[in-house]
């Protein structure tokens, strides 16, 4: 659970910085929004770090969300300026995300999250 909290927080840290350094072309609703998913990845990616099981429905929520955002994008129709938007939505997206599923409901973790 330890390398999975370190890699969600790294990712939010990492999307963090992109949102906020102020060169990107995003509108404000964008860096809204991209700061308000990395805080939850920072805060779950923490609490999983410290072994905290309020963390665990966080992180499966966020994982889950980054498969679905990644198949939405795929299938969306492209253009002539983004032929790789597809594999690139499977790169980043959906690849991690299955992994860091798989990682999450391992039936060690579940036991770990349903224990009393």
């Amino acid at each position: 659970m330890k390398i999975v909290g370190v890699i969600l927080a790294v990712v939010g840290v990492i999307t963090l910085i992109g949102a906020t350094d102020g060169t990107t072309d995003m509108t404000r609703f964008e860096v809204t929004l991209n700061i308000v998913i990395a805080c939850l990845l920072i805060v779950s990616g923490s609490g999983l770090c410290l072994s905290t099981r309020w963390a665990w429905p966080i992180a499966v929520m966020l994982t889950a969300s980054a498969i679905c955002l990644g198949l939405y994008l795929m299938v969306q129709p492209g253009d002539i300026t983004a032929p790789g938007a597809s594999i690139v939505a499977a790169v980043v997206l959906i690849i991690p995300g299955a992994l860091l599923g798989a990682a999450l409901l391992t039936p060690r973790s579940l036991r770990w999250f349903l224990r009393r």
